[in-house]
């Protein structure tokens, strides 16, 4: 339940506290429409978000229902979707470097230890951004309010980017 729910926050960009709320009742006509909690107080907030084949294939395998986990706190979550990610061989070795005392100081860590609910947010803006949908359009769907803040979602990479925009050189 957790490996799916981590997948349709994926693929709709809500946070934590939204894709964890999401029922059958918020699918209507192959689109989600639902109000994220945390800007409700702004007023007229309703996103609509196409659904996806993934999306799809989760409601699907579970028997046309939304999952839902009951009670499950933000921290239990994070855990279980690193034991899920680390169970399903993302165990990239990284390195960090940071200065401390004034002197370089590199941390070694594997890639599943970076995964948390939040990596949905981040995953959808730049997935959507790589295959081409306009800025101001991922940030509907989103929740973004300035294009400043969506900037700090997208996770480029220098590899990942000379792939992408090659064809502008």
């Amino acid at each position: 339940k957790v490996r799916d729910l981590f997948i349709l926050g994926c693929e709709t960009g809500l946070r934590f506290i939204d894709f964890t709320r999401v029922t059958n009742e918020h699918i209507q006509e192959g689109y989600l429409t639902f109000s994220p909690k945390k800007t409700q107080s702004y007023g007229n907030n309703k996103i609509i978000i196409p659904l996806s084949d993934r999306f799809q294939k989760i409601l699907d395998s579970n028997n046309g229902d939304v999952p839902s986990i009951e009670k499950m706190s933000i921290t239990e979550f994070n855990k279980t979707i690193r034991s899920v990610c680390e169970k399903a061989g993302i165990n990239k070795k990284l390195n960090r470097y940071r200065e401390v005392g004034g002197k370089k100081v590199v941390e070694s860590y594997f890639r599943y230890q970076e995964v948390s609910s939040h990596t949905c947010r981040r995953t959808f803006c730049t997935l959507k951004f790589l295959k081409g949908m306009p800025a101001q359009a991922i940030m509907k769907f989103s929740g973004h309010r300035t294009e400043r803040n969506f900037l700090k979602y997208l996770k480029l990479d220098a590899e990942l980017t000379a792939r992408k925009y090659g064809e502008f050189f």
